[in-house]
């Protein structure tokens, strides 16, 4: 990449994730969805709304690995088509 700056922002970022602490972090997230993921206790139409946003987000912060992966490898390529 020209950006260096984003360059290096990505290759931190995507080396974060291959941290055990990352991975750690990813089975605990996952444990936490596992309890959200229900409709039990759920009375009120905020109540589902809440649960909606709670799952969003952690789906959001599990998938980010693979997104960030996507979005650098799209940025690459197109570098790559700007360069020839």
């Amino acid at each position: 990449l020209k950006d260096r700056e984003l360059q290096a922002y990505y290759e931190a970022t995507l080396d974060m994730f291959t941290d055990k602490g990352w991975k750690y972090l990813i089975e605990d997230l996952q444990q936490v969805e596992a309890t959200v993921n229900t409709l039990e206790g759920v009375k009120t139409q905020t109540d589902v709304d809440y649960r909606r946003g709670q799952l969003d987000i952690l789906r959001y912060v599990m998938a980010r690995p693979q997104t960030l992966q996507a979005a650098y490898e799209l940025l690459l390529e197109q570098d790559n088509d700007a360069a020839v």
